[in-house]
This record gives C-alpha cells, structure tokens and sequence, in this order.
C-alpha cells in the first residue's frame, strides 16, 4: 500500500525539553553555589526625602539591623542578589521538575508503537497516523518533477548514486548527503511567490520532517555573480525561506573551494 504524507509528524519536543532541562540543571547549580558564598542576612530598602538607605538585617552583630554606607555598594547589591537566588531556585526547580515529567511521559507514549505491534496482514489494511522513517523517504522520494536540463557543452559530472551534476562541489555535497542518508532532490523546482526556482538541492530533515533547500554559491569572488546571488538570496527571504530556516547556503571562490569537511558540518546541523 502507497502512504499518504502522515497526518501527524514524528514528535521534536523531546530534544528541545532535553536541551532545556541540561541548561535547568547548570543553572541551579551556578546559582546554589553562588547562594553558598552570599553574605549572612537580608537587605531592607527604605526611601527618606526620595533618597534610598540601605540596612544589613540580621548581619550577625548585637544590632537587628545596620545601616549600609554608600560606600558599600558592593553589599548592597551582594543582599539584593542573594535574596533574587533565594526566589529563583525554587522557581528553576519547579520548572525542571515538570520538564522531567514530561519527557517521561513522552518517551513511553504508545502512538509510535501501536502501528509496529500490528500483524503484517492486517497493516497492510489500515493507514497509520505516522510513518516510519523508511515509508516517509519513499514517498518524499517518488515525487515526479523534472530538474533543469543540462546544456550539450555541460561536464559529465556523476554523484556516488549515479546522478548527473553541474560542478565537482555538487559532487562533494550530494554525496555527503547520501553517504549521511539524507534524502534530497537535485533541482526540484519550488514556487517562490510568482515565479518557481530550481535550488541545487531539495533536502529532507527526517528528523522533524523538516524540508530545506540548499543552495551552493560557487563563484563568489566573481562581481556578477556576488550580485546574483544576493537577489537570488534576496527572494528566497522574500517568499519566506530564510538561512538555517528553510533554506542552507554554502559559498566557496577560487582561492577558498569548497570542503567536503565543511559540508559535514552544514548538513549534520540542519540535516540531522
């Protein structure tokens, strides 16, 4: 049976809490021990004559409470940091308590199980809310289109897949995306507002299922094709694709070619 596109996208939310929690955690930590080096009692604010004073409560000497001298600025803000920690913590803490929670909860939940538990039989007879990664690269591969023709005086250029490409910096990013098994289309047309552009890849996050395109700015040392590129770029933003949010770009010049190394490192970010 050929699926349709899934009505409900793999969960991303576990990676973002994970991210958050780690940061939570730093933070608490920081903070109790900068708790551990404040100094002894509180801090009381009064206002005289619209004129601010200072008092150390509970500072322990015989007095309940001292008055701070302007020039002890340092304490003044040293109490009124501390007593901002005292309230932060428990608030972080919370937080990170019901971050914690929820990535157990959605770390067991059943939807993605549910369809793998069924009989071959009967999944070939129901249509699932969430494809696998497999099923998903299917269909977003067997889309038909037809990429830009290649001109008679064009090099015969051929990617690890057998593909026909324009450059040799073509060769080196289709075939990290296929040795890190990104899925991607070369020169899939897409509609930027009102008229429809070619990028030199079309790119599958599979991940969150996200789609990218990616455009290779080969010569950019040249005057003219600098300036084509930036209108190039120009419309991609225009019609909503922004860099590292729907559209990746690589550059490179004659003095600076392209890596396959730094082409690693742009696809393992957006890509993976």
């Amino acid at each position: 049976m050929v699926r349709n596109y899934e009505k409900l996208p793999p969960e991303s939310v576990v990676d973002g809490l994970l991210s958050r929690k780690t940061y939570l955690e730093n933070a608490i930590t920081f903070y109790k021990q900068e708790l551990s080096k404040a100094p002894e009692g509180k801090l009381r604010v009064s206002t005289s004559n619209h004129t601010s004073q200072y008092y150390h409560v509970n500072c322990g000497t015989e007095k309940k409470e001292v008055y701070i001298p302007k020039s002890n600025q340092k304490l003044v803000m040293a109490l009124a940091q501390k007593e901002y920690i005292e309230k932060i913590i428990p608030a972080l803490e919370q937080e990170l308590f019901h971050i914690n929670e929820t990535i157990i909860f959605m770390q067991k939940r059943k939807i993605d199980t549910i369809y793998n538990k069924l009989t071959e039989k009967r999944r070939q007879l129901v249509e699932p809310v969430t494809l696998s990664a497999k099923e998903y690269t299917e269909n977003w591969l067997a889309v038909e289109y037809q990429h830009k023709p290649f001109m008679e005086d064009s090099a015969n250029l051929f990617t690890a897949k057998g593909e026909r490409v324009r450059s040799k910096s073509e060769v080196i990013i289709a075939d990290t995306l296929f040795r890190l098994g990104i899925p991607y289309r070369y020169e899939f047309p897409i509609k930027l507002q009102k008229f429809s552009v070619h990028p030199d890849f079309y790119c599958l996050n599979l991940r969150n299922r996200k789609e990218f395109a990616w455009e290779h700015l080969g010569m950019m040392d040249s005057p003219e094709y600098a300036s084509s590129a930036v209108e190039k770029l120009n419309a991609y933003e225009n019609a909503g694709f922004f860099p590292g949010d729907k559209l990746i770009f690589s550059m490179e010049t004659s003095s600076t070619p392209l890596s396959s190394k730094a082409v690693e490192k742009i696809a393992r970010h957006y890509l993976l």
